[in-house]
């Protein structure tokens, strides 16, 4: 479901890339939710990956709660496409998520933002 990572602290936080294997449908990808809490959509093909979802400062360091936890949106991967309202819809996907240590995070490319619409 959708979740921000706010459960991690400290040492536990991290920021996750996730990476499609195999789309199924060609149609899954990531669901998030932009600031004014609008449902998004990011698409991933076979081979894809969607780049930093963590918000991230001027000098393109993650951006860390008072507790210690990463900022992200609400976020999560949506498998079969934007809507899968019929059981012959569904399809498998195959990804997995790399949890990077935030110290090493730093974006370089400060252009990058995936969660423009």
């Amino acid at each position: 479901g959708m979740h921000n990572h706010s459960e991690t602290h400290g040492d536990d936080a991290f920021c996750e890339v996730h990476a499609c294997l195999y789309n199924g449908s060609g149609q899954g990808g990531m669901a998030y939710c932009d600031e004014r809490d609008k449902l998004r959509w990011v698409p991933l093909l076979r081979g894809e990956e969607h780049g930093p979802f963590w918000s991230f400062d001027v000098s393109g360091m993650p951006i860390r709660r008072s507790d210690g936890s990463t900022v992200y949106p609400l976020h999560r991967w949506q498998g079969g496409g934007r809507t899968v309202t019929e059981a012959s819809q569904q399809r498998f996907d195959v990804w997995f998520a790399f949890e990077l240590p935030c110290a090493g995070s730093q974006v370089h490319d400060l252009d990058w933002d995936i969660l423009e619409p």
